[in-house]
């Protein structure tokens, strides 16, 4: 595919290519919004810990009424 639409781009040029100037144009946008996601997502941890056999205690206060729950 690649080969036809390069020979079609050099044959006629990019008006012979149904929405070229639209996907160009919109490019840049998608990877300056891709870059942004990106950089805001903040790190990622890719390290697994191993957590076989660990006790793991968890407390936990709901109370909707106000009172000071402490543990």
């Amino acid at each position: 595919m690649p080969i036809p639409l390069a020979a079609e781009i050099l044959d006629g040029g990019l008006a012979k290519i149904p929405y070229a100037y639209t996907v160009l144009k919109s490019t840049p946008w998608l990877i300056l919004i891709y870059l942004l996601k990106l950089y805001f997502g903040g790190k990622s941890n890719r390290s697994e810990r191993v957590l076989h056999s660990k006790v793991i205690v968890m407390t936990v206060c709901a109370s909707g009424t106000g009172i000071y729950c402490h543990s």
